[in-house]
């Protein structure tokens, strides 16, 4: 075999393998920022932060050929850093009319519904036209389930940091319902020993994204492509 012959075939056996590869954008750094909010998100026994989108992300981000840097923030804060380009986009989030004017969001990350918890010997009804008018509701600052009360009118009467605040406000008779993850809500539900006076009642299913800034997806137009796939092949292998 000549050596032009040999030459010919190495470049057509490089041009297959490049052909396979899938496509990245750049071998750096991807700047996320979260929150921490269980299952999706936390610290474990050993003190390490794993969680359902957690693992999905690094999974994607690493197939992709890039290095995770995850800021864990208050949920508000790590919204700011992403509407300012702080960061490279955040997780994980549900979608709103705001959201998808400032940035770009993945295929489904994680589930989510959006649901109404009361104490179980309450009369009120979510579903009644009085609820939204007589209701004290509240949801944690952050929440696009906050805004969402906001935009249709409700009567807010609190919003704290978190969920687990939320329940307290409820046990202690300050709210009359709250908005919450259903996941979420299950945890805190368990740890405070509440589930005998409290129900549950879903108001809609709200899946969770990543969710990526526009500038970060204008300078690496084909890192979507290969987050999104990478995120399918996570939930065949597992």
């Amino acid at each position: 075999m000549t050596q032009a012959i040999l030459t010919t075939l190495q470049n057509v056996m490089l041009l297959m393998v490049v052909l396979l590869v899938p496509p990245a954008t750049f071998a750096g750094t991807v700047t996320l920022a979260t929150h921490e909010l269980y299952p999706y998100g936390y610290h474990d026994s050993a003190n390490n932060f794993t969680g359902y989108a957690v693992e999905r992300v690094r999974f994607a981000i690493s197939r992709c050929g890039h290095n995770l840097r995850l800021l864990v923030l208050p949920w508000a804060r790590a919204q700011a850093m992403a509407k300012t380009d702080s960061v490279d986009g955040f997780f994980a989030g549900s979608l709103s009319d705001e959201r998808k004017d400032l940035y770009v969001a993945s295929v489904v990350l994680a589930p989510q519904n959006w649901t109404w918890y009361l104490l179980r010997d309450t009369p009120l009804n979510p579903d009644s036209p009085q609820f939204k008018e007589s209701a004290k509701v509240g949801s944690f600052i952050g929440a696009n389930m906050l805004a969402y009360l906001e935009s249709n009118g409700f009567n807010i009467s609190g919003a704290p940091k978190d969920t687990a605040a939320l329940f307290h406000m409820l046990i202690g008779k300050r709210l009359d319902a709250i908005l919450a993850n259903d996941l979420v809500a299950r945890k805190v539900i368990e740890e405070q020993g509440i589930g005998p006076i409290v129900r549950s009642q879903i108001l809609k299913n709200e899946p969770l994204y990543a969710l990526f800034t526009k500038r970060f997806i204008r300078e690496n137009p084909n890192f979507l492509e290969c987050f999104n796939a990478a995120l399918t092949e996570y939930e065949t292998l597992h």
